[in-house]
């Protein structure tokens, strides 16, 4: 579990990710993306490691594409995505 300094806040996953609160609610609760949960004062609060931005904004953007969920949020096309943004931005830095 990372430490509770490096992880963000819901509202910033949303902000971020560009989707809305339900959409992200949505993910969590099929399991796409986890929030680590921690217990603050009297209560227990939910935050997400950074990388959830960007695993978020994918299965929105492709959601609003007209891919299914299922398909979206798979873990090899989240990676497949991933390499080639990478190596997109590697082309453009040379």
């Amino acid at each position: 579990m990372p430490e509770t300094a490096d992880l963000i806040s819901s509202a910033d996953v949303v902000a971020g990710a560009g989707i809305t609160y339900r959409q992200m609610d949505y993910y969590a609760r099929r399991g796409f993306i986890a929030p680590e949960v921690f217990r603050g004062g009297s209560r227990f609060n939910r935050a997400r490691a950074p990388a959830v931005i960007v695993i978020a904004r994918t299965i929105g953007r492709l959601t609003a594409a007209g891919l299914p969920l299922e398909t979206a949020a798979d873990e090899k096309t989240i990676q497949l995505l991933g390499l080639a943004a990478k190596e997109q931005g590697a082309e453009q830095h040379d």
